[in-house]
């Protein structure tokens, strides 16, 4: 079967060597957030690269996607997309993570969605492991912390990886803030554009836990493995996780309540829908503590 897979990637510091010869992908692959490609020209290339060298090329499509980088950002994308076939390039106004995801999504022509951040990398088995997944509409995967003098890998809890059935394995996965990270998941783009999922443009923060939820509740099959397919770099002191955050009292109420928004309007019964804002409420105070 022919199969063709959306990624989203951001940059990387990586040393790997990305001279290889490539035909067209199964994967389409894309880098969209202000992190991904802003002003990342010191991760983009591992990034790019250990992508590269995982795909299989012949149905892979890499999309990057520079949101208004000050730095040589620009010029690496440019290089690489002239390099490989499978590669597009994308140049925009810097209008942060969730503009340039949509951005990069309104390209994508793959049959799947991945996303990686810019300076993070992928398992040289990354998309075969994703691939053995089978037809899932959401697949699950686990990541390892790579940090200056150690690595750690977050396994998935075992209640989780039990759940009997879809309603359950949404659940934990929320609860567990799990289903916030878009870098251990692999979406349809038709489920995607079937149910017009995007990124919120209006939240700096909470965007991505927004887009995977609203996701999640259009999915009739959801698999999990706790496999760590992707080293989430946390060495990038210029990282948006690191970076200073304000205006939280307003932004968290607001990723919030589009959350409750898009459970109370969802096809749940009044049961799951119950459970679902319960666990929306434990998640909201846990931010504040």
């Amino acid at each position: 079967m022919h199969i063709e897979i959306s990624y989203i990637i951001s940059c990387i510091n990586i040393t790997y060597s990305c001279h290889h010869s490539f035909k067209p992908v199964i994967y389409n692959i894309f880098s969209i957030y202000s992190t991904f490609i802003f002003n990342s020209e010191k991760y983009i290339e591992k990034c790019v690269c250990s992508l590269l060298q995982s795909a299989p090329i012949e149905n892979t499509e890499i999309i990057l996607v520079n949101d208004g980088s000050k730095d040589k950002s620009a010029e690496i994308c440019k290089r690489l997309a002239a390099e490989h076939d499978c590669i597009k390039y994308i140049n925009k106004e810097h209008g942060g993570a969730a503009s340039a995801r949509n951005a990069g999504l309104k390209q994508a022509t793959g049959e799947f969605i991945l996303f990686c951040d810019s300076d993070d990398y992928v398992r040289p088995d990354y998309f075969t492991k994703a691939e053995l997944f089978g037809n899932e509409d959401l697949i699950v995967f686990g990541y390892t912390s790579v940090y200056e003098s150690c690595s750690l890998r977050h396994d998935i809890p075992q209640s989780i990886l039990n759940g009997s059935d879809n309603f359950e394995k949404l659940n934990g996965l929320y609860k567990s803030k799990l289903l916030y990270e878009l870098y251990t998941k692999r979406f349809k783009r038709s489920i995607i554009a079937q149910n017009e999922v995007c990124f919120h443009e209006e939240l700096p923060i909470g965007e991505d836990m927004n887009f995977c939820l609203q996701y999640a509740l259009c999915c009739k099959s959801i698999a999990i493995k706790n496999d760590a397919l992707y080293f989430y770099n946390r060495t990038n002191k210029n990282s948006l996780i690191h970076s200073r955050k304000t205006g939280l009292t307003e932004i968290f109420p607001k990723a919030f309540a589009i959350a409750a928004k898009t459970i109370k309007i969802s096809s749940l019964t009044d049961n799951q829908k119950e459970k679902l804002l319960q666990t929306t409420d434990y998640l909201y105070t846990a931010t504040f503590i």
